[in-house]
C-alpha cells in the first residue's frame, strides 16, 4: 500500500511537472502570437504608406502626362503657325516679284516673320528639351511605380506568411490548451485516487492500531495474570527454594509462560530486553544497568504498569520488560 502511495505521489509530481512545461509552452506561444500581431500591424502600416506613395506617384505621373499632352498640343500649334508663316513668306515672295514698290515692305515683313520664326523654332527646341525631360521623369516615375508594386507584392506575400504563422501559432496554442486540460483532468483523477488510497491507508492504519491495542491489552492481561499466579506460587514454595534451590516443574513452567507473555509484549512494543529481578534490584539499579542512568527508572515502571501499581513493589524473580530509550 505504501509503495502504491509513493507511485501515486510520483505520478502526481510528474503530471505537475508536465503541466508546468505545457504552461511555459503556452506562455511562449502567446508571446510569439503577440509578436506576430505586432509584426502584422507594422506590415499593414508599411503597406498603407507604400500604397499612399504609389497613389501619389500615380497622380504625379498623370500630371506629367497631362502636361506632356499640353506641351505636345502647343508644339503642334507652333508647327502649324510656322507652316502658316512659311506659306505667308512664300506668298510675300510671290508678291515681291509682282511689285517692287511693295518689296521693301514685304521684305521687312519677311524679316519680321523670320525673326518670329527663329523665336518660334527656339521655343520649339526648348519645348522639345522639356518634352524629353518630361519623358525621362515619366520613365523614372514608371520605374518607381514598378518598384513600389514589387514591394507591395512582397509585403502582401509577407502578410500571407505571417497570417499562416499566426494560424499555426493559434493552432499550437489550442492544442497545448487541450493537452493542459487533459492533464488537469488526469491530475484530478489521480488526486481523487490518491485521496481514496489515503483514506483506505488511514482506515487500515486505524484498524492496525486498534488491533495492536487489543493485542497489547490481551498480552498485558495475560502477563498480569501469569505474574500474579507466579508470585503466589513462589510464596508457596519452601524456604529452601527461596534460598536458591532449583524450583519445581510447576514454578519453572509458569515462569516460562510468564516470560513468553512478557516477550510477546516486548515484541509488540519494541522492548529492549526482558530482565529477571534479583534480590537486591530496584528500578533505579535496573535503569543504571540498561541505560547507565538511574533516573530513567520511570521508563521501566511505565512499561510494566500492568504488573506494578507502585515502583517499589518488584520482587525477586519477577520478569520486567525493558523498553527502548527513544
Amino acid at each position: 500500500m505504501r509503495e502504491q502511495n509513493r507511485d501515486l505521489r510520483s505520478a502526481n509530481q510528474s503530471l505537475a511537472h508536465d503541466i508546468e512545461l505545457l504552461k511555459n509552452r503556452l506562455h511562449e506561444s502567446t508571446l510569439e502570437l503577440d509578436e506576430l500581431h505586432r509584426e502584422f500591424a507594422e506590415l499593414v502600416l508599411a503597406r498603407g504608406q507604400l500604397r499612399q506613395r504609389f497613389q501619389a506617384t500615380a497622380a504625379s505621373k498623370s500630371a506629367v502626362e497631362s502636361e506632356l499632352d499640353s506641351l505636345t498640343a502647343e508644339l503642334s500649334a507652333t508647327r502649324a503657325r510656322l507652316a502658316a508663316v512659311a506659306r505667308r513668306a512664300e506668298q510675300a515672295q510671290q508678291q515681291a516679284a509682282q511689285s517692287r514698290a511693295r518689296a521693301a515692305a514685304q521684305g521687312e515683313e519677311l524679316q519680321l516673320q523670320k525673326s518670329r520664326t527663329a523665336a518660334i523654332e527656339k521655343q520649339f527646341g526648348q519645348l522639345e528639351t522639356e518634352h524629353l525631360a518630361l519623358q525621362q521623369q515619366l520613365l523614372q516615375a514608371s520605374e518607381r511605380a514598378a518598384l513600389a508594386e514589387n514591394r507591395v507584392a512582397r509585403l502582401e506575400n509577407g502578410e500571407r506568411a505571417l497570417r499562416e504563422r499566426l494560424q499555426q501559432a493559434q493552432a499550437g496554442a489550442t492544442s497545448a490548451t487541450r493537452q493542459l486540460e487533459a492533464l488537469a483532468s488526469e491530475q484530478q483523477a489521480l488526486q481523487e485516487q490518491l485521496n481514496t488510497t489515503r483514506a483506505e491507508l488511514a482506515g487500515t492504519q486505524a484498524r492496525h492500531r486498534a488491533l495492536l491495542e487489543q493485542q497489547l491489552a490481551r498480552a498485558k492481561q495475560r502477563a498480569a495474570r501469569l505474574n500474579s499466579d507466579y508470585r503466589a506460587l513462589l510464596e508457596t514454595q519452601p524456604p529452601a527454594n527461596k534460598n536458591g534451590a532449583p524450583p519445581d516443574n510447576a514454578v519453572e513452567a509458569l515462569r516460562e509462560r510468564l516470560h513468553a507473555a512478557q516477550a510477546e509484549l516486548g515484541d509488540l512494543t519494541g522492548a529492549h530486553a526482558i530482565h529477571t529481578v534479583k534480590p537486591d534490584d530496584s528500578l533505579s539499579t535496573i535503569a543504571t544497568l540498561f541505560y547507565e542512568d538511574g533516573a530513567r527508572w520511570r521508563l521501566i515502571f511505565e512499561a510494566n504498569r500492568h504488573l506494578l501499581d507502585q515502583p517499589d513493589l518488584i520482587y525477586s524473580g519477577m520478569l520486567l520488560v525493558i523498553p527502548p530509550t527513544d
